[in-house]
């Protein structure tokens, strides 16, 4: 390669920073889940993906933001009964959260990639 200081692990770093997928997960107990998934500096992943399960009827929110201060409230997320839910979504924000589910016990993850 030309340039001094550039190797190819440099090269897989960089390609691995803009295509390898994102995840967070949150598990609580008795209280709402607050979890923020950073997509990266170089902004949003395309395909999200969100996997919820709650002890109870609860509601989610999902919020974008793309400087992590200003949230736009993106969907809601409903179970009407214990148990779980799976749901997919586009998106160009740089960060992604899901609120929600007081009272209960939770498990979120929200998945990302291009």
């Amino acid at each position: 390669m030309r340039g001094e200081g550039i190797t190819w692990e440099k090269v897989w770093e960089i390609f691995e920073e803009i295509y390898a997928p994102k995840v967070a997960r949150q598990e609580v107990k008795g209280r709402a889940v607050d979890l923020v998934l950073d997509t990266g500096r170089l902004g949003g992943r395309t395909f999200l993906e969100f996997w919820i399960e709650s002890s109870g009827p609860a509601q989610f929110t999902v919020w974008a933001s793309m400087d992590g201060e200003n949230w736009r409230e993106i969907d809601t997320i409903s179970l009407s009964a214990a148990g779980s839910t799976h749901q997919g979504a586009f998106n160009a924000a740089r960060y992604i959260r899901i609120t929600g589910g007081a009272g209960n016990d939770n498990v979120v993850e929200i998945w990302a990639s291009r």
